[in-house]
């Protein structure tokens, strides 16, 4: 799987059904800006200045990419289209969504054959972030997909409830929209994979790291004389936050190397007691100035004076942040707001709870 939020997606209309094949687009006469049908040209008007275009529509939206491995069937149609309309359902029935609130449409051919799940609305409905985040939301969708699809777990094995549907009915699998394609739907197809997918669990990668792998990365390049900066990364790990793509990477303008990194745009710094000093807290302020102008997102972690690993305490952290809803990214702190003389950032005394 892969997420890609805000995503531009272009919608090309090839030209009708029954004539693409025949060649790509519609036809425009040129002199009157119409559409004429291919049959009306056949007839009487061939001799009119056309051309072949067509039409295409495009917007921003919050996209999941889902494609299966090996020895799945890149070209058995009736297997993408049933898993197509089994995980739109599963995923409105967990999340409680409207019809119309997600868009799915199968892309590329044999080994790029993909499935492509939009969130429609504007601003989208942040639910397939969590199919990433959360590692058991995809097992609970599939599961759903099963149950819609007469199938339930008993007696240690999937039992089909509805043995007079088939292939598909409107109980399961059709609808309205999905017409098309009804002659092509078979639930009996999708089972097993949908049982496969019931019982896994999802692991992110970064860049072909495992969870773990990364993790490890991460901790090694943390600065040992900093012992907030795998605090830090501990509690993500024990929460199952998302972790930075990089530590100490590079920034050329403003030159500077942030303790940790999330792509496309955020800075956090993990600050220890030596940025107490007036001197250094100025240029750290400057530094991170000339970053927000520069169009990054600024995190500040501060040391309160305590070095302690003892998780199931609380953990007085003071945070400084600019230009981000922090608690969407660390809801893990809890805050209390109190004034601050540091202009465009904002001083929070946060405390973090180690879950029961």
């Amino acid at each position: 799987m892969g997420y890609v939020p805000a995503a531009t997606l272009l919608c090309v209309n090839h030209g009708p059904r029954h004539e693409v094949e025949s060649g790509s687009g519609f036809l425009l006469n040129t002199e009157t800006g119409e559409f004429v049908s291919s049959a009306r040209v056949k007839e009487k008007q061939s001799d009119l200045p056309l051309e072949k275009v067509n039409l295409a529509v495009h917007g921003t939206r919050n996209m999941l990419r889902l494609r299966l491995l090996p020895p799945a069937e890149p070209e058995n149609t009736s297997l993408w289209l049933t898993l197509q309309y089994a995980l739109k359902r599963g995923l409105e029935t967990v999340f409680e969504l409207e019809e119309n609130k997600l868009a799915t449409e199968l892309v590329g051919s044999r080994c790029h054959r993909s499935l492509l799940i939009c969130e429609v609305p504007e601003g989208g409905v942040v639910l397939l972030r969590r199919l990433l985040k959360d590692p058991l939301a995809l097992g609970q969708v599939a599961h759903a997909a099963l149950e819609l699809c007469h199938v339930q777990f008993q007696n240690g094995r999937w039992i089909d409830t509805h043995p007079d549907c088939p292939a598909a009915c409107y109980e399961c699998l059709l609808t309205f929209f999905n017409q098309h394609e009804a002659l092509h739907l078979n639930r009996h197809q999708v089972l097993p994979l949908l049982a496969e997918l019931a019982d896994s669990t999802t692991e992110l990668r970064f860049g072909g790291r495992t969870c773990r792998e990364h993790f490890a990365c991460l901790w090694e390049r943390c600065d040992g004389r900093s012992p907030l900066e795998r605090h830090f990364l501990e509690v993500l790990r024990r929460k199952h936050y998302l972790l930075p793509t990089e530590a100490r990477k590079v920034i050329s303008v403003p030159s500077c190397r942030p303790d940790f990194f999330y792509a496309p745009n955020m800075c956090v710094f993990c600050d220890g007691t030596v940025h107490r000093d007036p001197l250094q807290a100025d240029r750290d302020h400057q530094l991170r100035n000339a970053l927000e102008q520069a169009g990054y997102r600024v995190i500040v972690l501060l040391s309160t004076g305590w070095e302690r690993t003892d998780w199931k305490r609380n953990w007085p952290v003071t945070l400084m942040y600019s230009s981000l809803i922090v608690p969407d990214l660390f809801p893990w702190l809890t805050f209390n707001r109190r004034a601050c003389p540091f202009g465009r950032f904002h001083l929070f005394s946060a405390t973090a709870i180690r879950r029961q």
